[in-house]
């Protein structure tokens, strides 16, 4: 699909990446992201996280990234999780405070490489998401006509209990996309996770 493939597994505060094929295209920085990389799993990021949890795991999420926001957001936020949970993948939109934090990331990382640059980039990463939660992110209607730019496309892998073991997110699109190609790619990713989810004897939890 030309864009760059990223593993994202969750541990207990944050959504830790694994594993990072870059993107083939031209001037792909896959968002700055490396190997080690913590990513906090707060709305609008980590949807895939609770999407099949029950009420106590989805309000946990939501008080996590906005304890006090508006009940319009929060409710707009459910909506969204219920998109995902019914296509089986999550489409999250590109905002402009991504593009600032790849470019920052990589200045950092070149400037200061020891563990000053990696507690700085974790502070960016951290900014960004709080940013994030007063963006419109999630994309819950794909209307196949409609171009998107789409920053990650991902899909859960469960294990034996119904938990997320791993988070497969395609990222990095150069180009605004096709609705319909999004799709596809969503699509794709999904089937792919599920083989995994298989492959683990795991199964996605029985949403209540």
């Amino acid at each position: 699909y030309g864009l760059a493939c990223v593993g994202l597994a969750p541990s207990a505060d944050a959504l830790v990446v694994v594993d990072l094929v870059e993107s083939p295209a031209p001037g792909g920085k896959a968002f700055g992201l490396r190997l080690g990389d913590r990513i906090p799993p707060r709305p609008p990021l980590g949807a895939v996280l609770v999407a099949w949890q029950g009420d106590d795991a989805i309000d946990a999420w939501l008080r996590r990234g906005a304890p006090s926001a508006p009940e319009g957001r929060l409710s707009r936020y459910v909506r969204d999780l219920a998109a995902v949970r019914d296509r089986g993948y999550a489409v999250e939109l590109r905002a402009p405070i991504q593009e600032r934090v790849a470019l920052l990331a990589d200045e950092l990382r070149t400037a200061v490489r020891d563990r000053r640059a990696t507690a700085q980039i974790h502070d960016l990463l951290d900014q960004a998401v709080s940013e994030l939660a007063d963006e419109d992110v999630l994309l819950t209607d794909i209307d196949a006509d409609r171009s998107y730019q789409p920053s990650s496309i991902n899909a859960p892998v469960f294990d034996v209990d119904g938990s997320v073991a791993l988070v497969v997110c395609l990222i990095d699109a150069p180009d605004p996309l096709p609705g319909r190609r999004i799709a596809a790619i969503g699509g794709r990713i999904r089937d792919v996770t599920t083989e995994l989810t298989r492959s683990l004897r795991g199964r996605p939890p029985s949403v209540p």
